[in-house]
């Protein structure tokens, strides 16, 4: 039995004796510490499909050696230099400092310039080369008022192809201060891209997608219109499968290191108005890659972080001032939302992270029948605070369900994954073990841990290896903007984040 099992059951007692009712506060507390699928050809299938996840399972990016030199020659100079990377590209996903910032104050120069020299003077720390940037868009450049940040967004393209989701984001403060960076750039991408002409045309594209959805074609697509550009941008009818127009466009795929696919990428609008499918077609293979759903479907209706209990919300008790989150799981850290295991979908309360349901028998095993959230996965039940808990059973465990999966998508970002020993039933072949989803049991009317905070502060120190709150807080502090004192610990630095406009955004 791995090392992290004791930390697995310390954690499912922890969320077990804290699931009465709707109370919460442990789980707030905890927050405060941290800052492709199978095939779908049916409409009860899962909602997004990536068959990167399986292609790629026991693939892990080799270490580049320049960068890791240059990742070390940054920490020797920030020591709270945190940092992410992809395991299968090996960019550096995600740098911040911990404590601060990652360049020094650049008055009187354009947010763009700042970019790109840092982009440019950074390239091994990034994990790409010259060439990967030098074709680029800016997307976007979005200035906030309120702090004086700019958010600035590059995509990658390469010989006049955009990279699907390719994208360099550098926010840089009002003093010119760059505060982060996110990188999901292909890196070499020149050597990846093995084939640039497309073997198949946007029409059979079109039409494997509509195999792929199971839905099957009396007709071809008709062609309006055919681009001649790099991008070959199409224009299509296929009033069988697709409510409006489908404009589709050559693009390079990112696979892993050293593969990048010429794909078709665009999106079917399905007839019942459930869906705007995104597709990625291999140009070659007619091969079905990626399929995102651009419409949020998961939702729930809960007391949100921050709300302790419904006594910190607004309105107050007796009256309901839960509030519907839609589509909250993160991306990285629950690639297939939350009622998803990879080899299975749910709609009650169940996915790869956390099995929630009541145990009011008090014999930790689910009850015959749990509450379903529907196709839709509209967790939405009714709750009625003047009456006992008994009777919002459904409400409480879709709160507990939210929770759990909303701290394990938080400890993710900060490096509690995978391979740290977190707590999932598939583990996409990331490292680790696996099999070890979180059991929550609501109100289930035990009381198994006197001191539930101090006592979930024991049992995420010792996953996490954090030595002192302080190491995670000021991350925190940037986006929750909580109080300092949750442990009566010191946090370095904080005042000059909370004074200095610009400096939490």
């Amino acid at each position: 039995m791995r090392e992290c099992s004791v930390v697995a059951r310390s954690l499912r007692v922890l969320c077990s004796s804290l699931a009465h009712g709707l109370l919460v506060l442990p789980l707030v507390s905890l927050a405060l510490l941290v800052g492709v699928t199978p095939r779908a050809n049916a409409q009860n299938e899962p909602r997004n499909f990536d068959a990167r996840v399986e292609y790629n399972q026991d693939f892990v990016s080799p270490t580049n050696l320049s960068q890791s030199r240059a990742v070390d020659t940054l920490r020797a100079r920030i020591p709270g230099l945190a940092i992410t990377y992809d395991p299968h590209t090996g960019v550096s996903l995600s740098l911040n400092n911990r404590t601060g910032y990652l360049t020094g104050r650049d008055t009187g120069t354009d947010a763009l310039d700042i970019v790109l020299r840092f982009a440019r003077a950074n390239y091994a720390l990034l994990g790409l080369s010259a060439t990967d940037l030098a074709e680029y868009d800016v997307a976007d450049s979005i200035h906030s008022k309120a702090t004086g940040a700019t958010h600035i967004y590059l995509r990658q393209r390469y010989r006049g192809l955009p990279v699907y989701n390719g994208q360099l984001q550098i926010t840089v403060n009002r003093r010119g201060r760059i505060l982060s960076v996110n990188n999901t750039c292909m890196p070499q991408v020149a050597d990846a891209a093995k084939a640039m002409t497309p073997a198949i045309d946007a029409v059979q594209a079109v039409v494997s997608a509509a195999d792929h959805l199971g839905l099957g074609f009396s007709a071809a697509p008709r062609l309006l219109s055919k681009g001649q550009g790099p991008q070959q941008i199409t224009r299509l009818d296929y009033p069988n499968i697709s409510r409006e127009e489908i404009r589709a466009q050559l693009m390079l795929l990112p696979i892993r290191r050293g593969d990048a696919r010429l794909v078709w990428n665009f999106q079917i609008y399905t007839l019942d108005e459930r869906h705007v499918y995104d597709f990625t077609v291999d140009a070659v293979s007619a091969k079905v890659w990626t399929r995102f759903d651009w419409v949020s479907s998961d939702q729930y209706r809960v007391y949100p972080l921050p709300s302790e209990s419904p006594n910190h919300s607004t309105p107050l008790p007796p009256v309901d001032g839960r509030k519907l989150v839609v589509d909250p799981a993160d991306s990285s850290a629950s690639p297939l939302g939350w009622h998803n295991t990879g080899s299975s979908s749910f709609t009650i309360m169940r996915g790869n992270n956390v099995h929630a349901y009541q145990d009011q028998e008090d014999n930790n095993q689910p009850p015959g029948s749990q509450p379903s959230c529907g196709s839709s996965l509209s967790c939405d039940f009714p709750i009625s605070l003047d009456q006992p808990p008994s009777s919002y059973t459904a409400a409480a465990v879709a709160n507990l369900f939210y929770w759990n999966n909303l701290i394990h998508d938080m400890f993710y970002k900060i490096g509690f994954d995978e391979a740290s020993g977190n707590f999932q039933m598939s583990n996409f072949g990331l490292g680790g073990a696996g099999g070890d989803p979180v059991q929550a049991d609501a109100q289930d009317n035990r009381d198994a841990i006197s001191n539930p905070v101090s006592q979930a502060v024991k049992v995420f120190r010792h996953a996490l290896a954090v030595r002192r709150a302080a190491d995670v807080l000021p991350l925190i502090l940037r986006s929750l903007l909580f109080e300092q004192h949750l442990l009566g610990c010191s946090v370095p630095d904080t005042q000059r984040y909370m004074a200095e406009p610009g400096g939490l955004d």
